[in-house]
């Protein structure tokens, strides 16, 4: 009897312990990056362009599609009491071509201007958060293993319910109830 019970036993479990061979040894849950950069704008406010650091992150559930948050902090120079600081998150999809990682992604959001207004606030300045989205793309390069080179990263932003502003820098008005900044970012970030 004991025999026959091995015998069953073996028949059951044999099948399964050759089959462990062809499960992949090891699979990757996520890639979590996280960097910085210098980002160059156009604020759609005045001619004069913003310049500033930002800071991102994402983290790819699967090998195309993710999530990225950033920080953005830009002005005219310093000491500037005119800036823009955005703080964003939303899903990316990442294309694999060796070492180049293409990317899309769209990012909503709260962003955060100050500007020059009488109209707005009796000492000159004004700040104001407003709720915005984003959409854009760039280029990540894998440099090293774990270092990334942001390449490019473009981004079109739309900040609404911007309210009509009658003193930009340049004399010009701004009057349409919308902002839509276009921001390049280059930088570098560490993959864990």
């Amino acid at each position: 009897m004991l025999k026959k019970a091995l015998f069953f036993v073996s028949l059951v479990l044999m099948p399964s312990l050759l089959h462990a061979q062809a499960v992949p040894a090891a699979r990757r849950s996520g890639v979590l990056q996280v960097g910085g950069g210098f980002s160059y704008a156009n604020p759609d406010y005045g001619s004069t362009k913003f310049k500033g650091i930002a800071i991102f992150g994402s983290y790819d559930f699967y090998r195309n599609i993710g999530i990225e948050g950033e920080f953005r902090s830009l002005s005219w120079g310093a000491p500037s009491k005119e800036y823009e600081r955005t703080y964003l998150i939303g899903p990316r999809y990442v294309f694999h071509h060796h070492k180049f990682e293409p990317y899309g992604k769209f990012l909503f959001g709260r962003g955060v201007f100050n500007f020059q207004s009488t109209s707005y606030a009796p000492n000159g300045y004004a700040n104001i958060a407003y709720n915005m989205f984003t959409f854009g793309g760039g280029v990540d390069y894998q440099l090293r293993r774990h270092i990334i080179i942001r390449a490019i990263d473009y981004e079109y932003q739309h900040w609404m319910n911007f309210p009509g502003i009658a003193l930009p820098p340049d004399g010009t008005n701004k009057k349409d109830g919308t902002l839509s900044p276009q921001v390049l970012t280059f930088g570098a970030a560490y993959r864990f």
